[in-house]
């Protein structure tokens, strides 16, 4: 069997392994919750009461204060039919995903993404300015999504080049050939990223830029990456000068239902300057260097100029709540 092959073996086995115990892990958690609300509802009318109005405060809470719109129906469903189990449960999962702490840190990486937003617009405000009123006048319709979108902090940018991908080919070959004349930094942000052809490509490139001191940060996402990349291929990326930051490591979440809570975005910012983002991946078959599905068709575009600040700032924000 060759190297890469055991390698890979070794990757998926130890993947499955932690989607395993996982797995386990949360289902021995429930069984608790279950068996621990059924004995307390058993051992006396008060306390049985006391559980129920103890459901109660904490129903109107959720309604009220819980932090997440899409989870509130779910607690609120689980709390009014099965009053002692859902608030046992909603104590293990349901409270702020990881302590005033963390949501504070996650706070403040927005906080400061905005105010940059903030800062660059107002310095090319006389820009924008021109290109609001043009943009009114030429493209109404695209005049009012900008003014509902700037409603709620994204500000107008012009001066920005747009160059449109019809292929993960085309999309990439763009992206190295950029990438080799990187002066200041890549960054780059993906769901998934697989050992291949393209990696090869792309880890040559970003391991001869970081010996030259160019600034190399890569986000994957833990998910989006466990059954691919492996703990010590990860080090062996930072030995060779490229900053891995996993998003949202799973195994740091056993007490709550967050585990879906992953990053999809696909981005690569080059000095700021360019900026690069659509569907695809870094793994082969989206460049149709392989075909287990077929061709795979997917877009893509890049930004040239003032634009490409607010991906940066995306980026950077995203880096910022990696682990919150």
């Amino acid at each position: 069997m060759s190297t890469r092959g055991k390698k890979e073996r070794r990757v998926f086995f130890n993947a499955t392994v932690r989607l395993v115990l996982l797995t386990l892990g949360l289902f021995l958690q429930m069984a608790l919750a279950a068996v621990l609300a059924y004995y307390l509802q058993r051992l006396s009318v008060v306390i049985m009461v006391l559980l129920y109005l103890i459901s109660f405060a904490v129903f109107m809470y959720v309604s009220v204060h819980h932090d997440n719109p899409s989870t509130r129906p779910f607690w609120l469903l689980l709390i009014a039919l099965f009053p002692g189990f859902g608030l046992i449960m909603y104590l293990m999962w349901g409270l702020p995903r990881h302590g005033m702490k963390r949501h504070t840190i996650q706070f403040a990486s927005h906080e400061d993404a905005q105010a940059a937003l903030i800062s660059y617009s107002s310095e090319l405000e006389d820009d924008a300015g021109r290109c609001d009123i043009e943009l009114s006048f030429l493209f109404p319709t695209l005049w009012n999504v900008s003014r509902y979108l700037r409603s709620y902090g994204f500000p107008l940018c012009s001066n920005t080049k747009i160059t449109y991908f019809p292929s993960g080919e085309a999309f990439f070959a763009d992206c190295l050939a950029a990438m080799e004349n990187a002066q200041k930094s890549i960054f780059l942000s993906f769901f998934i990223l697989r050992e291949g052809r393209l990696w090869q490509q792309f880890y040559e490139v970003l391991r001869a830029k970081a010996f030259l001191g160019v600034e190399i940060r890569l986000l994957i996402d833990d998910a989006g990456t466990m059954f691919n990349i492996s703990t010590e291929y990860i080090k062996e990326l930072q030995k060779n000068g490229i900053q891995v930051e996993l998003f949202n490591p799973t195994h740091r979440y056993l007490n709550n239902l967050y585990l879906n809570y992953r990053n999809h975005q696909k981005m690569i910012i080059i000095d700021s300057d360019i900026g690069y983002t659509g569907g695809v991946n870094l793994a082969d078959e989206y460049a149709n260097y392989t075909s287990p599905f077929g061709y795979w068709k997917d877009t893509g575009v890049r930004l040239d100029g003032q634009g490409v600040f607010t991906l940066t700032t995306i980026f950077i924000d995203k880096i910022g709540r990696a682990h919150v």
